[in-house]
């Protein structure tokens, strides 16, 4: 089976109508605010995630899984105290997938060193097993936590929720 490769097709957008996700360090304190907040109510969601009798999605379906688009936090993060690594836990969802773990090129190097290892201690056959594996994939997040549209952080192994926005101006055709 064939998956992208990571980053590939993944598109950010320089943000220009409000500055949610500025690092400038003005921005980055509210930021950190904006973060507390909505830790505070994904706990709030926890403790009723019953469905409205209305019919509509609980808060806690709300926020527990995150739309393309959505303001999300990568919930690891929320702890992280130091705003430098805390922020690019914190932005704008623009994609999830099922993707290879690792480029080709890298992956092709693991592979040749692990192989060259077992022919180092006389082992062939598994170097040759080596080299016949796989390639791993990984479940990708990637979300654009900066300005700028290359500030895209790709995270594995992570859970993100919604912090519950109207709509944010994240694509080319809503910038000014």
């Amino acid at each position: 089976m064939e998956y992208s490769e990571p980053h590939e097709g993944v598109q950010g957008v320089t943000r220009t109508r409000d500055d949610l996700l500025s690092l400038e360090d003005a921005a980055v304190a509210r930021r950190m605010i904006v973060m507390d907040l909505a830790e505070e109510l994904f706990k709030v969601s926890l403790a009723a995630p019953v469905r409205p009798w209305n019919g509509e999605p609980s808060l806690f379906d709300r926020i527990s899984k995150p739309k393309i688009g959505d303001l999300v936090i990568e919930r690891t993060s929320a702890f992280i105290r130091e705003p430098g690594h805390r922020s690019r836990g914190f932005g704008i969802l623009l994609g999830k997938r099922i993707e290879w773990a690792c480029t080709k090129a890298e992956w092709a190097e693991r592979c040749e060193e692990q192989a060259a290892s077992y022919r180092e201690h006389g082992n062939e056959e598994m170097a040759l097993e080596v080299l016949a594996e796989e390639r791993l994939t990984d479940h990708a997040w990637y979300i654009q936590y900066g300005s700028d549209a290359g500030d895209i952080c790709r995270w594995t192994n992570c859970m993100f929720y919604t912090v519950p926005t109207g709509l944010l101006y994240h694509t080319k055709e809503q910038q000014p």
